[in-house]
């Protein structure tokens, strides 16, 4: 399904988008969230299931200071039903590209079907209370559905060819690029030739290395800038492929095995790292809240040494937070469409009312009010 929807709708190179008329620099004053969501990230093994000698100083240092949820879950076992869930704080269940809209969906307990961009988005939320956005992601473009309330993006799809990375352009007609772009469809499907193996893993970890980075200089760069109020990232780590070496300690043909994961995890560290010193550095320091979560647990998990948990992190960060706390009652990431509003409107303060504040609203964003695991099995998806 994932595939079917990259196969259909991803367009052909970077998109780009900066509406600088709509994001002049926000008041140093006024609130700002950054929402971190990294790829398969996995609840497990960056706690409890944490392999010895694996150290992640940075997301250690974010667990000490901030709000822990220990047990969040994603609404999906897939990031192509997962995010746009979470955009519109509905559990999508159906997922169709069409040529005259960007998608259509179905939603649990709604048979009609719908254009995605019908139904109230996180995006919309946020530019009613008159704040600045931004989104920058890879992959499934989820965000161009939601383009009249994003001021700033930078969309980079699934499989983008390197040497189409420097070419931007504004959301145009979108019927007539998903047409322009069934020919390059056509042209760049793999095919299966021994020989050119070695040259498409190749390939494949650059273009996931080149995705890393690109990510993470957006985000820099928008903190610094200090003009968006909300920052929505999408990391393309740890999933797949693996890109760091751990022996060498940087980015290379690390192994493709499962214990590549572990690698990506340094990435993650990393990333955590460097978003936190540009948000220190920000004139806005003082000011922002920092959001990360994940679309998804480690899919392969059980794969790699038999143990399954479905949870992903959700930690949150305010300013002058100095020590941990927990929420340990269940919740699912789907309500992060009603709390990243509840933060920018001053609502939550500190870890203390987020806590209220989840305990208050979790259930509403609870499948019949009672289960907030994600969805294992729906009629578009099988369980791995």
């Amino acid at each position: 399904a994932q595939a079917f929807w990259f196969m259909t709708v991803r367009p052909p190179q970077a998109m780009q988008l900066d509406r600088s008329d709509a994001s002049t620099v926000s008041a140093v004053g006024k609130p700002r969230l950054i929402v971190l969501l990294f790829d398969e990230l996995d609840y497990s093994r960056v706690t409890y299931l944490r392999p010895q000698g694996l150290d992640l100083p940075n997301w250690d240092q974010l667990s000490r200071q901030s709000l822990t949820c220990t047990q969040a879950y994603s609404p999906f076992l897939y990031t192509g039903l997962s995010i746009p869930s979470m955009f519109v704080g509905k559990y999508i269940f159906n997922i169709y590209p069409q040529n005259d809209k960007m998608v259509t969906v179905r939603v649990m307990d709604d048979d009609s079907e719908r254009a995605l961009s019908d139904y109230d988005n996180l995006f919309q939320k946020i530019k009613s209370l008159g704040a600045t956005t931004s989104c920058f992601s890879w992959g499934n473009p989820f965000m161009l559905a939601f383009d009249q309330w994003i001021d700033n993006y930078y969309f980079l799809p699934f499989n983008s060819p390197i040497h189409s990375l420097s070419q931007t352009r504004p959301i145009s007609s979108l019927p007539r690029m998903l047409i322009a772009q069934w020919k390059d469809i056509a042209n760049t499907l793999p095919k299966i030739r021994k020989k050119n193996l070695l040259k498409t893993i190749t390939t494949d970890l650059e273009n996931h290395t080149i995705k890393y980075n690109l990510m993470l200089n957006c985000a820099r760069e928008e903190i610094g800038r200090g003009s968006s109020d909300f920052i929505w990232v999408h990391f393309p780590v740890p999933h797949g492929p693996f890109i760091f070496d751990r022996t060498l300690n940087q980015c290379s043909s690390a192994q493709q095995d499962l214990s590549g994961y572990l690698g990506n995890l340094v990435l993650v560290d990393q990333a955590l790292g460097s978003i936190s010193q540009a948000i220190n550095d920000s004139k806005r320091r003082d000011q922002t809240v920092l959001l990360v979560c994940s679309d998804h647990p480690w899919r392969k998990a059980g794969l790699f040494d038999g143990k399954i948990d479905y949870r992903i992190p959700f930690v949150i960060k305010f300013p002058g937070d100095e020590q941990a706390a927990e929420y340990s009652s269940p919740l699912n990431a789907v309500m992060l469409t009603d709390l990243a509003p509840a933060i920018l409107s001053q609502q939550l303060l500190n870890s203390q009312q987020a806590r209220q504040w989840i305990d208050q609203h979790r259930a509403q964003f609870a499948r019949n009010g009672r289960h907030y695991g994600p969805v294992i099995k729906s009629s578009f998806h099988q369980t791995l």
